[in-house]
């Protein structure tokens, strides 16, 4: 299912950490075009495994974050090619300033976006006194980045595709969330080679936020 979100451009200006024109940075959000959009999704959990629609993700991480859920939610965001084409665009006129921030300024609207949709689904779901749980994508834990491919064919509305070795387009964000009818503790699992708990160089997106 498609779903339209507002991009706040005021919430983009405050991870701007230089100097910059109010006017140009405004310019440039302009060409920031999301796309998002979520699947509701049985799911069969086991110690290693995650079954969604005939698709088997073998993930101690992913099951053991979902071990209580009855349902997954498969949820994606993107900015679209044409923003990646800008980006290219910019840097074959050397207009270097303007494509890195561009592009810094779509990596941080991509993750504020995914954000904002995972927190209007939590709301959703809390009237129907379910929860959800973290959210969960491919290359972070075991979760292998090629799993990103069975998880947009769950979704024929995506607007994403997986190359190989990575999203397409390049401001893309797919993950997965577990609805379980007990509020699950706010911890990401740990084991060897996981997440430890401490905050690391991941922990600046919110795809791995420790809160």
């Amino acid at each position: 299912m498609r779903i339209n979100l507002n991009l706040d451009a005021k919430e983009l200006l405050k991870y701007i950490d230089r100097p910059y024109d109010e006017a140009e940075v405004s310019e440039l959000i302009s060409e920031i075009k999301p796309s998002l959009g979520y699947k509701v999704l049985p799911a069969n959990i086991t110690d290693f495994m995650v079954k969604l629609c005939g698709y088997d993700i073998k993930s101690y991480y992913l099951a053991k974050g979902l071990e209580n859920s009855t349902k997954a939610i498969f949820i994606w965001a993107t900015l679209g090619k044409e923003l990646d084409d800008k980006i290219h665009d910019l840097l074959s006129e050397d207009k270097i300033y303007k494509a890195t921030l561009l592009d810094e300024l779509a990596s941080f609207a991509v993750d504020f976006l995914m954000e904002k949709l995972y927190l209007r689904l939590k709301q959703d779901y809390i009237k129907k006194r379910k929860f959800l749980t973290l959210r969960y994508s491919p290359g972070y834990g075991d979760i292998a980045i090629d799993e990103s491919e069975k998880l947009i064919k769950l979704d024929d509305t995506c607007t994403i595709s997986y190359n190989g070795s990575m999203l397409i387009p390049q401001k893309s964000i797919t993950a997965i969330v577990g609805t379980s009818s007990t509020l699950e503790l706010r911890n990401y699992p740990k084991g060897i080679g996981l997440c430890r708990g401490e905050n690391c160089y991941a922990c600046k997106t919110w795809a791995c936020m420790k809160t």
